[in-house]
C-alpha cells in the first residue's frame, strides 16, 4: 500500500499544479482563444496521462495486458505527458508574446497620449488653422519612424479635398497628393461612413497615370468629422507593408478627433467673426438706406420731387448722376435727374433704347484705349427697370472710371428705391393733372363769363386758341382753322412760330383734322405713331407746314382736333398737339377741350339767338331759324352741363376740382334759364308732365352742399373748429324719407363732433352707398399713408336710432333721426370711434331704379339726329347701368324699335327726317306699352292732347341734369 501511494497522489499533484498555474498566470484572462484551447488540451492530456498511474497501482494490473505490452503502454504513457508539457508551454509562450505585444502598445498608447497632450497644452494658443495642421501632422509622426503624413480638409462648396499640410514628402509627392480625389474608394468609404481604414498603395489615385506614390505599401487613413459634418482626413503612409494595426487606429482615433473640433472651433470662430463683420457693414449700410429714404422721401414736398429724389441717391454704388428716364413711342425720354445730361452720343443713345426695351437690370460700360493700348472703363450706367404698368421706364445711375458691381442684395435695394421713384412720378403726375384740371376748369369758367362780352366768330376767330394759349405745357402747340366760303379750313392766323401758315388748306374728310369738320365730333390721337396715322392722309402741302411746325423732335404724343358749331354747322377747328403727357393726362385733356368747345360754340349760339330775337317783335311767331337756334343752343348746353355732371361724379376728383365742376354746371343751368326766359314770350302752348322739376335732394346732395360751405383750400373743409382734409367716396344712391332740413342739421352736427374728436393728423373720410334696399351714410377717420375704413354695412352691428340715442345721449346728432326709421352702428373699441354708419331705408323709386340698373335689366332707345346728345344719355344711362341702344334718325329709331322691344323710349323733337312727334306714332303703333319721351329745347306749339295722342307720357326739356333721366327711367322700370 504504501508503495502505491505516489501512484494514486500523481495525479491529483499534476491536476493542482495545473490548477496553479492557470490561476497565477491568470490564463483565462491574459491569453487569446487559441492559447486557451492549448492549454486546457495540454492540461487534459497531462491529467489523463498522470491518472493511468492509478490503474498501475492496482494488484493485479500487470495481469491485464501481456507481458511485452506493458513497455509500450509506458513508452505511450510518457509521449502523452510529453506532448501535453508541449502543448502548455506552447501555450505558456502564446501568453508571453501577448504580454510583450501589449506591452508595446500601452507604450505606444502612452507615447501617442503624450502626443495628445502636448497638442493640448499647445493648442491653448492661438494659431493660425494651417500652422495647427503643421503642428499636429509632426506630433503624430513622432512616435511613427519612417512613416510621413499628409492632411486634406474637406471643401463642402465643391466637394473636394484640399491640402493643408504635409511632412516627410518630396516635391513630386507633394504635386501628386494635391489632386488627391474623392472618387478614390477606400477614402470615400471612410469620410462618408467615418470610420478609419488600413489599406495597402495608394498608387495612382491621386490623378490617372501618376506613379509618383508607388514606394508607399502601408496607408492609415483617418477621417476628420464634428458631428454629421465632414471636416477632412488625416492621410498616414509607410513604404513598409502593413505597417499600421488597429492599434494605431485605437491609439490616434482620439487625437484625429481633437483635430476635428479644433478645426470646427476655428472654422465657427471665423465664420462668427465674418458674421460679425457682415452684421456691422449691413448696420452701417442700413443706416445709410434709411438715411438716403428720408432724403427720398422729403422729395415729395419739395418743388421739383424727382429732381430731389435723383439728388439724393447720388454717390450711391460709387454713382456721381442719377436719372430717370424711360421710353415713350421709341423715343429715350428724361423725367429728370441730379443735374442736367447733354452728353449723349447717337450710340449710346441707342445702347440705353435697347436695355430699357429689355426691361432687366443691366450695366453699360463705354471704354476708351488708353495711351498704353490698354482698355478701360470711362463711364458705367446701371439701369434698374421701374415695373407696374405698360409704360417703359427705369433708374439709372451713372459713374466715372470704373465698372458697376452690383449683388443680389444690392438689386433689392435699387428695387426699392426704383419702387419710391415710381410713386414719386405718379405723384408728380397727379400733381400736374389736378394742376390742369383746377387751371383748366377756371379756364371754362372765364370762358362762361365772357358770355357777358358780345362773341362773333366771323370777327375774332383766334378768341377761343387765345383764350386757351397759356393753359397747354409748353412746347404744345395751338392753332384754329377757320372754314373758309368754299367749305375747307385754312388758319386763322398767317404765320405760327415764324412758319408761314399761308399755305395750309385742310379739305372736309382730310386726314383726322378734316374727319373732325364732317363728323362735327371731336377726334383724339394718343401716341406718337397714333399722330403721324392720323396725319397720314393729308396733302403733301399741308404735311410739309405740319412737319415745320413739329421741327426736327417729330409729331407730338397727343393730337386733339375739335370743331367749333354754329347753326347746326361747323366753322372752325381747334388742333392741339401736345408732347410728354401719359395717357391719364391725355383723358384729362379730352374732357377740357370738349368742354371748352362746348362752352364756346354755345355762346356763339346765344350771341347769334340774341341778334335774332331782337329782330322779332313779341307778338310775331317764331319763325324756324330761331327755332332752330334755341334748339343749338340747348344741344350745347345740355352736353356742357351733362358732361361735367358726369364728371362731377367721380371718386378720383380733389374736393375744390368737383366744386368747380358743380359751379360750371350751374352756370351753364343759369345760362339756360336765362335762354329760356327770353323765348318764353314767344312760345305757345304748354307741357306736360314734371319731368324738368328737380328731384327730392339726396345725401349726396346735402353733403355736397355742407362741405361746399366749410370749403377752405384743396381738401381742407372747416370742421371740428378746425381745418380738416376730408376725402368723399359717394356712389349713386336715391333719396331716403327725411326732410331735407332734418338731414342737413344732421350731418352738419355729425360732422362737427365727429372732428372735433378726431386727431389732427386723421384724414376723414365721408362715404354713400347703397346696399339691399337701404342707403348708408359712413363718416371714418384713418391715418395717412394708411387705408381708410371699409364700408361699414359689410361688417356693422346696426341698432335702431331711437335706442341707440336713448343709450347714448351724448351722441346728440341722433336727435335728428331717432323720431324716423335710422339705424346706427358705430366703432365701440376704440376710445375716439373710428367710424359711424348709418343705414336709412331707400325710398322704392329709387330702390326699382338702382335694382334694374345693377342687373342691366331696363334698355333704353335714344333717338336724335345731334351725335353730342345720343353720347352724353348714353354715358348718363351707362353710368347707371342702363343699356342704351342710339339711333341718329327718326327712320333708324323705328327700325331698332322694329328689331327689338325697350323699356323706355327717347325721342327728339326736331330732326330733318321726321319729327319726334311722328316718330312716337310709328312706334306706339308696335309696342303699344312702351313709355315714350319726348326730348326738347324748343317749347313751342306742344299741345298735351297731341302729344298725348302720339303716345308720349312725358317730356324732358333741354338741358337736363342725371336726376331727371334717372326719374324718367325708374319710372319706366317700375311700371314694367
Amino acid at each position: 500500500m504504501t508503495a502505491a501511494l505516489p501512484n494514486i497522489l500523481a495525479p491529483l499533484l499534476v491536476l493542482l499544479l495545473l490548477a496553479y498555474i492557470a490561476w497565477r498566470l491568470r490564463i483565462a484572462a491574459t491569453i487569446d482563444l487559441a492559447g486557451r484551447v492549448l492549454y486546457v488540451v495540454g492540461a487534459l492530456l497531462l491529467f489523463l496521462a498522470a491518472s493511468w498511474q492509478w490503474a498501475e497501482a492496482v494488484k493485479d494490473y500487470r495481469t491485464w495486458f501481456v507481458v511485452t505490452a506493458y513497455p509500450l503502454i509506458d513508452l505511450a504513457q510518457f509521449l502523452i505527458a510529453a506532448i501535453a508539457l508541449a502543448l502548455i508551454a506552447m501555450a505558456l509562450s502564446r501568453r508571453e508574446t501577448l504580454h510583450r505585444d501589449k506591452e508595446q502598445e500601452l507604450q505606444l498608447r502612452e507615447t501617442h497620449l503624450s502626443v495628445l497632450t502636448n497638442l493640448q497644452q499647445d493648442g491653448r494658443h492661438r494659431h493660425q488653422l494651417l500652422e495647427l495642421l503643421n503642428m499636429t501632422l509632426k506630433e503624430v509622426l513622432v512616435p511613427l519612424p519612417n512613416c510621413v503624413g499628409a492632411i486634406f480638409l474637406m471643401n463642402r462648396t465643391k466637394r473636394q479635398l484640399i491640402l493643408g499640410a504635409w511632412h516627410g514628402l518630396s516635391k513630386a509627392e507633394i504635386a501628386a497628393l494635391e489632386h488627391l480625389s474623392l472618387d478614390i474608394p477606400m477614402v470615400r468609404q471612410s469620410i462618408e461612413l467615418g470610420d478609419p481604414a488600413i489599406a495597402g498603395s495608394i498608387d495612382g489615385g491621386a490623378a490617372p497615370g501618376n506613379s509618383e506614390l508607388i514606394r508607399f505599401r502601408s496607408t492609415l487613413i483617418l477621417p476628420l468629422s464634428s458631428g454629421i459634418e465632414n471636416i477632412g482626413v488625416l492621410l498616414l503612409l509607410s513604404e513598409q507593408a502593413d505597417r499600421f494595426g488597429r492599434s494605431d487606429v485605437r491609439s490616434l482615433a482620439p487625437v484625429a478627433d481633437w483635430l476635428s473640433e479644433k478645426i470646427h472651433s476655428a472654422r465657427l470662430v471665423r465664420e462668427m467673426s465674418l458674421l460679425r463683420q457682415d452684421s456691422e457693414t449691413a448696420t452701417l449700410n442700413n443706416q445709410e438706406l434709411v438715411q438716403r429714404l428720408q432724403a427720398a422721401s422729403r422729395a415729395y414736398g419739395s418743388i421739383d420731387p424727382i429732381v430731389q429724389f435723383c439728388r439724393s441717391i447720388v454717390g450711391m454704388f460709387g454713382s456721381s448722376e442719377v436719372f430717370l428716364g424711360g421710353v415713350r413711342d421709341a423715343r429715350l425720354v428724361f423725367h429728370g435727374g441730379s443735374e442736367a445730361i447733354d452728353d449723349l452720343t447717337e450710340n449710346y443713345r441707342v445702347a440705353l433704347l435697347e436695355a430699357l426695351e429689355r426691361r432687366k437690370p443691366l450695366v453699360i460700360n463705354q471704354e476708351a484705349v488708353d495711351s498704353g493700348g490698354r482698355s478701360r472703363v470711362t463711364r458705367s450706367t446701371l439701369l434698374f427697370p421701374i415695373g407696374g404698368d405698360d409704360l417703359i421706364d427705369a433708374l439709372m445711375l451713372r459713374r466715372e472710371a470704373g465698372p458697376f458691381s452690383v449683388d443680389e442684395k444690392d438689386l433689392q435695394t435699387l428695387s426699392l428705391m426704383a419702387s419710391l421713384g415710381k410713386l414719386i412720378m405718379g405723384q408728380q403726375t397727379m400733381a400736374r393733372r389736378d394742376l390742369a384740371r383746377r387751371v383748366g376748369l377756371e379756364k371754362v369758367l372765364q370762358l362762361l363769363r365772357a358770355g357777358d362780352r358780345v362773341l362773333s366768330f366771323d370777327t375774332d376767330p383766334t378768341f377761343l386758341s387765345r383764350h386757351l394759349s397759356d393753359l397747354l405745357p409748353i412746347g404744345s402747340l395751338l392753332l384754329m382753322l377757320v372754314r373758309n366760303d368754299k367749305g375747307s379750313y385754312h388758319s386763322a392766323v398767317p404765320a405760327l412760330a415764324g412758319i408761314d401758315m399761308g399755305d395750309l388748306c385742310v379739305q372736309p374728310g382730310e386726314s383726322l383734322i378734316g374727319q373732325a369738320a364732317v363728323n362735327r365730333q371731336p377726334q383724339f390721337a394718343g401716341g406718337r405713331k397714333s399722330v403721324e396715322s392720323g396725319l397720314a392722309g393729308m396733302d403733301q402741302t399741308n404735311r410739309n407746314v405740319f412737319e415745320q411746325l413739329f421741327g426736327e423732335e417729330g409729331p407730338a404724343d397727343f393730337a386733339a382736333v375739335c370743331p367749333v358749331t354754329h347753326d347746326n354747322k361747323t366753322v372752325g377747328l381747334l388742333v392741339v398737339f401736345i408732347r410728354g403727357i401719359g395717357d391719364a393726362e391725355r383723358m384729362e385733356w379730352e374732357r377740357l377741350l370738349t368742354l371748352a368747345v362746348y362752352l364756346y360754340s354755345f355762346l356763339l349760339s346765344v350771341e347769334a339767338t340774341r341778334k335774332r330775337s331782337m329782330a322779332l317783335v313779341s307778338e310775331m311767331p317764331v319763325d324756324d331759324r330761331l327755332a332752330q337756334a334755341v334748339n343749338e343752343l340747348n344741344n350745347h348746353l345740355s352736353a356742357v352741363i351733362g358732361t361735367a355732371d358726369l364728371a362731377s361724379q367721380r371718386e378720383d376728383l380733389a374736393g375744390d376740382v368737383r366744386l368747380q365742376l358743380v359751379s360750371i354746371v350751374d352756370e351753364a343751368e343759369r345760362a339756360a334759364a336765362i335762354v329760356k326766359e327770353a323765348v318764353t314770350p314767344l312760345h305757345s302752348g304748354g307741357s306736360p308732365g314734371a319731368a324738368g322739376a328737380h328731384p327730392t335732394p339726396t345725401l349726396n346732395d346735402i353733403v355736397s352742399a355742407v362741405l361746399g360751405r366749410l370749403h377752405v383750400s384743396a381738401g381742407l373743409y372747416l370742421a371740428g373748429g378746425k381745418a380738416r382734409e376730408i376725402s368723399r367716396r359717394t356712389s349713386q344712391i336715391g333719396p331716403v324719407p327725411f326732410a331735407e332740413e332734418a338731414l342737413t342739421e344732421f350731418f352738419e352736427e355729425l360732422l362737427n363732433r365727429f372732428a372735433a374728436v378726431s386727431a389732427d393728423d386723421d384724414i376723414i373720410t365721408i362715404a354713400t352707398y347703397a346696399k339691399e334696399e337701404y342707403v348708408y351714410l359712413d363718416i371714418s377717420r384713418h391715418r395717412r399713408n394708411f387705408p381708410p375704413v371699409e364700408r361699414v354695412a359689410d361688417f356693422g352691428q346696426y341698432q335702431i336710432a331711437e335706442q341707440a340715442f336713448r343709450d347714448h345721449p351724448g351722441d346728440v346728432f341722433l336727435r335728428h333721426v331717432a323720431q324716423g326709421v335710422c339705424y346706427f352702428a358705430a366703432d365701440r373699441v376704440s376710445p375716439s370711434p373710428a367710424y359711424l354708419s348709418f343705414k336709412f331705408p331707400a325710398v322704392s323709386e329709387s330702390s326699382t331704379a338702382e335694382r334694374s340698373g345693377s342687373e342691366s335689366a331696363v334698355r333704353v332707345l335714344a333717338i336724335d339726329d345731334q351725335p353730342v346728345i345720343l353720347d352724353l344719355i348714353a354715358a348718363m344711362c351707362q353710368s347707371l347701368g342702363y343699356a342704351v341702344v342710339t339711333a341718329q334718325s327718326g327712320q333708324e329709331g323705328i327700325r331698332r324699335a322694329v328689331s327689338g322691344r325697350f323699356d323706355i323710349v327717347l325721342t327728339d323733337l326736331a330732326m330733318p327726317d321726321m319729327s319726334g312727334i311722328e316718330v312716337a306714332r310709328q312706334i306706339r303703333k308696335l309696342h303699344s306699352d312702351t313709355p315714350i319721351v319726348l326730348v326738347t329745347g324748343w317749347e313751342a306749339n306742344l299741345d298735351r292732347a297731341a302729344l298725348t295722342s302720339s303716345g308720349i307720357s312725358d317730356v324732358l326739356y333741354k338741358p337736363f341734369r342725371i336726376e331727371q333721366l334717372t326719374d324718367l327711367i325708374t319710372a319706366a322700370a317700375k311700371s314694367k
